[in-house]
């Protein structure tokens, strides 16, 4: 990084080691809290990615969603190759959809 990024934002010489460690520390609770969890209410290890759906109404809904963002996405894509706008950025987009 070059020197001057720390000047303009006050940032020390070792943030990105800082964050590094930080990230850590929360991942290692996470999965700590998580495992103890688990077995102290004798609980199954859930799967990452499941695709487990209620009934017929849950996989519309689902499904929908899904191409709702896609469509999103691929519009928000198209607007801003031609107007430049920041708030259609693709990943603002996301970060904004990921919060609701």
């Amino acid at each position: 990084m070059d020197e001057r990024w720390g000047i303009m934002f006050g940032l020390e010489g070792n943030v990105g080691l800082k964050l590094l460690i930080i990230l850590i520390v929360f991942l290692v609770a996470s999965l700590l809290f998580d495992f103890i969890v688990r077995k102290s209410l004798k609980l199954e290890r859930r799967k990452i990615f499941s695709y487990n759906h209620i009934n017929k109404v849950h996989v519309r809904i689902d499904w929908s969603i899904r191409i709702a963002f896609m469509f999103i996405l691929l519009a928000s894509y198209i607007i801003n190759y031609y107007y430049n706008l920041w708030y259609l950025q693709s990943y603002y987009v996301l970060l904004w959809i990921g919060y609701t």
